[in-house]
């Protein structure tokens, strides 16, 4: 369920672009993989910033200090001030091998900042509306993963259409409608 987020509308710096990961720090979120992506991303001026814990942690920062990517890539503790990376990143990715119902891209997206995204097990497809607040990527494809975020440099969604298309989905309206209906519908069949 996602409340009405301000929106704030941020001045797109063509010159940069700030990425943005809200994730628990362990393999099966695909933090190994999100690094190497952005390792072979040399043409595009960003800067990752990591918002998360969890176990694989040092050796995450390891692995991030050994490709020489401490300069472009930040790793903060998840914290209460999150909403605030929402508002100022340019976009969101996620890597997940798998994920139930991703709240940090839903969350994102109600903010007006979309989503890269693996198309992994999970509820991942049912946020994303390609093309309108993200973009799926066939799962594992590395170079498809890249080539979205570069044509993202270039051609960057409209953040309050990311935002209205996102809270219509997923507005507490909505899913308390949706849930009445399930309900009536149960009681229909009995």
């Amino acid at each position: 369920i996602v409340l009405k987020p301000i929106i704030i509308n941020k001045e797109n710096n063509d010159n940069y672009i700030q990425i943005l990961s809200v994730t628990r720090l362990e393999k099966y979120k695909g933090i190994y993989r999100l690094i190497d992506i952005f390792e072979g991303i040399q043409d595009v001026n960003f800067k990752l910033i990591i918002i998360g814990e969890g176990s694989e942690k040092s050796n995450f920062i390891d692995y991030i200090k050994a490709r020489k990517l401490d300069q472009k890539i930040t790793i903060l503790p998840f914290n209460n001030s999150v909403q605030k990376y929402y508002n100022s990143s340019d976009l969101m990715v996620s890597a997940s091998f798998i994920d139930g119902m991703p709240n940090s891209i839903i969350e994102s997206c109600s903010h007006g900042c979309p989503t890269i995204a693996f198309n992994c097990i999970g509820g991942t497809k049912e946020i994303i509306i390609e093309g309108v607040n993200g973009f799926l990527i066939e799962n594992g494809n590395i170079e498809a993963f890249q080539n979205s975020v570069r044509s993202f440099y270039k051609h960057r969604l409209n953040r309050s259409l990311v935002s209205s298309e996102t809270y219509k989905k997923f507005s507490a309206e909505n899913i308390m409608f949706k849930l009445n209906n399930l309900i009536k519908n149960m009681q229909l069949d009995e």
